[in-house]
């Protein structure tokens, strides 16, 4: 009888992974700027990504691992309640959104932990692979 609870929670786990969609790992959004844009990205558990709501695309490793790194180390100044500088005229406001909240702040503003920058360049890089395809 022993075997019967541990064989329960594997059957548990394979099922979770079967079917429905995968989470997400983040968002970010981009708006503002001189053309005052307003991008919304989001990257999956499974390495996809979608932007203002549209089909999903499949994104190179790095991008991948880029966006684990910055969901896991925004958890801390989300739990901590950090707050950033707003974003000057004409420049844009990023927002990064995780299942532990939103952090959001403007673009090039000085004293930035080096995490909002690596954001940035993320949202960036999303931005542009989705024009892109």
């Amino acid at each position: 009888m022993r075997w019967a609870p541990a064989v329960a929670v594997c059957v548990g786990v394979a099922l979770a992974g079967c079917g429905g969609s995968s989470g997400d790992v983040l968002g970010m959004q981009i708006s503002g700027g001189p053309g005052n844009v307003r991008e919304q990205m989001h990257v999956t558990e499974d390495g996809r990504t979608s932007c203002n709501t549209g089909a999903l695309h499949q994104l190179p490793s790095k991008a991948v691992l880029d966006a684990r790194s910055i969901e896991r180390e925004a958890t801390p100044l989300i739990k901590d309640g950090e707050q950033f500088p707003p974003a000057l005229p004409g420049r844009r406001t990023f927002e990064l959104k995780t299942p532990d909240g939103t952090l959001v702040w403007g673009e090039g503003q000085p004293g930035l932990p080096s995490l909002l920058t690596q954001a940035e360049l993320l949202a960036l890089q999303l931005e542009d692979f989705c024009t892109k395809k």
